[in-house]
Formats: structure tokens, sequence, C-alpha cells
């Protein structure tokens, strides 16, 4: 789950990066410096998993069965570009900009390389929200969105086949 959060992000900082360096996406809450304006950041707002399906698989083992449990899971990720009123002639457009450059990529443009991941990603709601916040003695614009990121993670359970036929024809049956 976080690998594949990490992987998401990573694709995303490709994407908006340039001149082959990664646009700078930190994950929130940390005790890290910041990275310099402007910069992203995400927040893992909830991961969850639905209940386990239970499927028979084949197995090329005739003596064994395997039972294939699965669960999808999704974790709602909160995305967020900054820049602070200090950073001028930079703008609040910039941040605006990367944010719909980035709700793109996952939209439409990064669905290869998500697939890829064994992941689907999707917008929550697709449009960028103000989250600018009073830092005294400045303002630190922030806009940004959340989206979801699904993965089925598999477990196999192989066990020793029963052989029904064998074990009848073993039962010796006592009348009394």
């Amino acid at each position: 789950m976080i690998s594949q959060i990490r992987s998401v992000i990573d694709a995303l900082a490709v994407f908006l990066g340039e001149d082959n360096v990664k646009f700078p996406i930190i994950r929130k809450d940390q005790s890290a410096k910041k990275p310099n304006y402007p910069f992203g950041a995400y927040k893992v707002l909830s991961v969850s998993g639905n209940r386990n399906n239970r499927v028979e698989v084949e197995n090329p083992d005739p003596t064994k069965v395997t039972d294939r449990y699965s669960k999808i899971n999704t974790d709602v990720i909160s995305l967020s570009f900054y820049i602070n009123e200090t950073n001028q002639p930079l703008s609040i457009d910039l941040i605006h900009e990367l944010a719909e450059r980035a709700i793109g990529f996952i939209q439409i443009l990064g669905r290869d390389q998500f697939r890829e991941l064994g992941v689907t990603v999707e917008l929550i709601e697709p449009n960028v929200t103000d989250r600018t916040t009073y830092i005294e003695p400045i303002y630190e614009y922030q806009v940004g969105f959340d989206f979801r990121i699904k993965s089925v993670v598999n477990l196999d359970n192989t066990l020793d086949a029963v052989d029904l036929d064998a074990t009848v024809e073993g039962v010796e049956f006592v009348s009394g």
C-alpha cells in the first residue's frame, strides 16, 4: 500500500518536473525541513479494504487445492501545492497550473503508468480547491485536490487435497 502510494506520487513528481528534475512533493506532517517554494505535499487521509473474496484457483499439483483471497484496498490521498507571498513574481497562478496539470495526469496521461503499477487512480472531485493558511507573519498559499488509489491484494492459501474416492473406499463399515 505505502509503496504504491509512493510510486503514484513519484510518477506525478516526474511528470510535473522540468529538465529531468522531479518536482518536489513531500509527505505532510513530518519533521523534515520544507523544500523551497513552490512544492507539493501529500497526506494519506484514509486507508480501507473491502472484505476478502475467496475463489478457488487451479493448482498444477493434483494433491493440492489453492484458495485465493482477494481484498480491494482504497487509499484516499490529499495533494496540495504551496507557495508563499514572499515568492513574488511567482504567483498563486503557478500552483493552480501545477494542480490542474496533476489532475490531467491522473485522469488521462498517467493511466498506463498506473496500470503497470497495478493500481487504479481516480479523482474524488475534479476541482482544485483553495487551502490557503496564515502562518504568521505571512500567508502560505495552498491549492489542491483529493484522489483515491485502488489496488487488489491477493493471498493464496494452499492445502492438501482430500481424495474423497480413496477416503470413502478406505472406510470399513461395521454392522452391529
